[in-house]
């Protein structure tokens, strides 16, 4: 997937702050609100420039599909499950009790969201630690 931004930033440590206007593609996502969700026409990305630029300079940016939904998938989908896996559990614990309480599956559900909201949050962290970036400015100089 290509994207067409503007370069708004340079930051010391050779990264680029890009503007990217909506596009036909965003208004086809499901989660386009939450990209979005200022009202702006506009996000703003910050990748790595493996050649020079400037600010105001029209640059297109590429962004990897398979990555991208690897880590879509990762995002949302492991706080559902995690919540999920919580809730049965404490749908097992209960079992083992003499009265039926919702109470126990309420509350594993919220440690089992919890905990996935904390992984993602590390999951995030690390990706951004290890300079893993799923968008790449393309070089147009040729």
């Amino acid at each position: 997937m290509e994207e067409t931004g503007t370069v708004e930033k340079i930051l010391p440590n050779g990264e680029v702050i890009i503007a990217v206007a909506r596009s036909s593609a965003c208004g086809n996502c499901s989660m386009s609100g939450m990209c979005f969700s200022d009202e702006s026409k506009t996000i703003k990305f910050q990748a790595k420039a493996d050649f020079p630029v400037k600010e105001g300079q029209s640059v297109r940016l590429s962004i990897d599909s398979s990555n991208f939904l690897k880590y879509s998938i990762i995002t949302y989908l492991m706080p559902v499950v995690l919540l999920i896996a919580g809730a049965v559990i404490g749908t097992m614990f209960n079992a083992k009790q003499t009265t039926e309480n919702p109470i126990f599956a309420i509350i594993g559900g919220i440690i089992g969201l919890l905990i996935g909201l904390f992984l993602v949050r590390n999951f995030s962290k690390r990706l951004d630690n290890k300079n893993k970036t799923i968008i790449k400015i393309l070089d147009d100089r040729k």
